[in-house]
């Protein structure tokens, strides 16, 4: 395993070697030829905004933020897109990251051109290396007539450039107290030069649900496993076709992914831009209970930032949410006549005396 890691890296970073020292590649060198953009994204994990600026807080599962982030490897900077725990997706999976990624390629084709697109990332199945990404790829080739090559890296790999922007958050974060998702973007935006934000609700980003509107053009070659798969290609005069290998070390495989009798003038320019959105997250009623109960209790001296941290809605809209979701908090801490309840899956009770309902370490 070690081995195939070496030689897998190896590979990789010599193809990063041959983009920088291309005067073709470098949009520095020879700015008038249109530039190679490399860009590397991996969606981070959920990231808790627990600051422990009161006692008790500590213990409690305070409000989520989620991060995307994509690093330009040309520059060195990189975007962070956020979104708080109301505003997110019902289902965070692969549509979701094709749409972030979407909106910042969108975002480079609209100020100049690109013929060539370098694309590394995790290879989480569900996330990255799956066929809906494969059919975004192949249309967005297609319509802006770019060369893409898009690696995964191995199980057991290196950190990469993202996870570096990632930890200057983390570090930023033990240095400030966050109370909401707005203060929260103020410090990764202030955690490093390399280091920007988008809010992904106050810029408007659409997250577009693709699979099933793409399927009208493309289909899954099922004879393929697609997770065995670490290289990509995605040719701008070859619609439809995916060239794709294993290794470095194996010959590229072609398969065709288009429907029958689909043609080039088939597909909408504006295929992209105009799939439905995807559902907004409703939070379980008794996650409501958990986030109210938050508010109410440790937002003492800074009322203000109330409505910032948790926007109740009213008691009906609550009354039609699941009583629970499975991603929510396995125990949950109210405050109940100055007695700390503890209600779980399956257990239940009081008790006056301090500490009770806090997990033995």
């Amino acid at each position: 395993m070690t081995g195939a890691l070496h030689s897998h890296n190896y590979a990789m970073l010599s193809s990063l070697s041959f983009l920088s020292s291309s005067p073709r590649a470098h949009p520095f060198l020879l700015p008038h030829f249109s530039p190679y953009m490399r860009c590397v994204f991996l969606i981070a994990p959920g990231l808790f905004m627990v600051s422990r600026w009161c006692q008790g807080y500590y213990y409690e599962s305070g409000l989520k933020c989620e991060v995307f982030g994509v690093s330009d490897l040309v520059t060195g900077k990189q975007m962070n897109y956020v979104w708080g725990e109301q505003d997110g997706p019902a289902v965070r999976g692969a549509e979701t990251i094709v749409s972030l990624v979407h909106y910042h390629l969108m975002q480079t084709v609209s100020k100049q051109p690109i013929r060539n697109l370098y694309c590394m990332a995790d290879n989480c199945m569900a996330q990255n290396t799956n066929w809906t990404f494969v059919f975004y790829m192949c249309a967005f080739a297609h319509i802006y007539q770019v060369d893409i090559y898009y690696h995964f890296l191995l199980q057991g790999h290196t950190k990469g450039p993202h996870d570096g922007g990632f930890g200057l958050i983390k570090r930023a974060l033990r240095k400030h107290t966050v109370h909401t998702p707005s203060q929260f973007m103020d410090v990764v935006r202030g955690s490093a030069q390399v280091n920007d934000v988008c809010d992904v609700i106050g810029a408007g980003v659409p997250l577009r649900s693709y699979r099933q509107h793409l399927s009208r053009f493309f289909k899954s070659a099922y004879a393929v496993k697609i997770s065995k798969q670490r290289h990509f290609r995605f040719h701008a005069d070859r619609f439809g076709v995916v060239s794709m290998r294993g290794d470095t070390s194996e010959r590229w495989m072609d398969v065709c992914v288009l429907n029958p009798n689909i043609t080039p003038a088939d597909l909408p320019r504006d295929i992209l831009d105009t799939a439905p959105l995807l559902a907004t997250k409703s939070l379980s009623q008794k996650r409501h209970r958990q986030l109210k109960s938050i508010k109410d209790k440790f937002f003492k001296g800074v009322e203000h930032l109330k409505e910032d941290f948790y926007r109740e809605p009213p008691p009906e809209a609550v009354a039609q949410c699941a009583p629970d979701h499975p991603s929510d908090p396995d125990i949950e801490y109210i405050v109940n006549d100055g007695a700390h309840v503890e209600v779980g899956n399956n257990t239940a009770g009081s008790d006056s005396s301090p500490g009770a309902g806090v997990p033995a370490a």
